[in-house]
Order: structure tokens, then sequence, then C-alpha cells
């Protein structure tokens, strides 16, 4: 006796590729008069352009005998990006400092980016919105001796959106219109820290 199975795997494709650039800055503003000389920036600015290997939508079910792709309603979708890349990502963060007192606020943002080219449950890609964190600190030495700080992390309290894309692009129909259908969303909790360090 014979029976059909699917069998699924990890396939080699034709390759993938990343190219773009980086612009970084970092400089204190230590020519300015007291108590302004304390002030400094670090920022830097990221801009890439992938691609990946393309999708084939090669999640299928069995259906009376005839296999179908579980997202058939949207034919064989081509995803041509890398997962968890962004186009264009930005980090900015401002700080003082002096003797006895420091702070830092530095804000990350990163635009949409690919989160799987496949998803497991649905067989369609999904796709993170933009999203931008917020965190900050401070330092205060009391003495030589004694220091208090505090720390406080997506100040923000940024909502991770997803979408699912069920439409685009098709070997058939390269001109396809991609849409998309609201995914997941979840958040991170924002935090906060407080620290006591002593020296003896």
């Amino acid at each position: 006796m014979t029976r059909d199975v699917i069998v699924r795997g990890p396939v080699n494709g034709d390759g993938a590729s990343i190219y773009g650039f980086e612009v970084a800055v970092q400089r204190y503003f230590d020519f300015l008069p007291a108590p302004f000389d304390g002030f400094g920036i670090q920022a830097n600015y990221t801009r890439i352009k992938n691609q990946g290997v393309k999708n084939a939508n090669l999640v299928v079910d069995t259906t009376g005998g005839s296999a179908v792709a579980r997202s058939a309603l949207s034919g064989n979708i081509r995803v041509d990006r890398l997962e968890n890349l962004s186009d264009h990502s930005l980090n900015a963060i401002l700080m003082y400092e002096k003797s006895w007192f420091g702070a830092r606020l530095a804000y990350n943002w990163r635009s949409k980016y690919l989160n799987s080219v496949n998803d497991c449950c649905l067989g369609f890609p999904v796709w993170n919105d933009a999203e931008g964190y917020l965190d900050g600190s401070i330092r205060i030495a009391i003495t030589p001796q004694l220091e208090f700080s505090f720390q406080g992390s997506n100040l923000l309290n940024t909502r991770i959106n997803m979408r699912a894309q069920v439409s685009g692009p098709t070997d058939v129909d390269p001109k396809r219109e991609v849409k998309f259908l609201p995914g997941g969303s979840f958040e991170y909790d924002r935090r906060f820290q407080f620290g006591i360090r002593a020296k003896f």
C-alpha cells in the first residue's frame, strides 16, 4: 500500500544581497561656556537595500487529493526581502556629563520590515510597521563614594503592529497590487530601575 505525503524543509535559494551606507557623528560641546559644556550628541543613520530569496508560498494543504497553497487567495506572492532588516534606521543620543551628574536620552527608530516570509499559520508574508523607542537615564554622585542612578526604558510605551500581506506581485502577475490585512499587535512594558552604588 502506498500513501501520498507532503515533505517540507529548507531549500537553498539563488542567493541574497545587501548593500547601503551609514552616517555617524559623535561630539561633546566642550567649547560652550559652563554649564552647557557638558552636553554631547551621538547619532547615526543607516540606509540599506536588500534583496532576499523570493518566496514561492510553498506551504500547502491537501484538499480532495489536490495540493493547494494555504494562502490560495494571494497566489504565489513574491517577497524579495531578507527578514528583520529595515530600509531606514536611526539612533540619536543626547548626553550631559559632569563630574557629579550625568544624563542620557536615547531614541532608536526603524522603518517597516519583513517579520516572516511565510507565516507558519497563515502562509502569508508578515510585516512589522515602523517602530521607535525612547530610553533615558540619570546619574547623581552625592559624594565620591555614593552614587544614585535612575533608568527608564520604552518611555513612549511603543506598540508593535504587524500586518499580513494578502496580495502582491506574483510570477504570473508581477504588477499585482500589494494589499495588507491587520495582524497581531503587542507592546513591551515601560520599565524603571533605581540603583545605588557605594564605594568602600
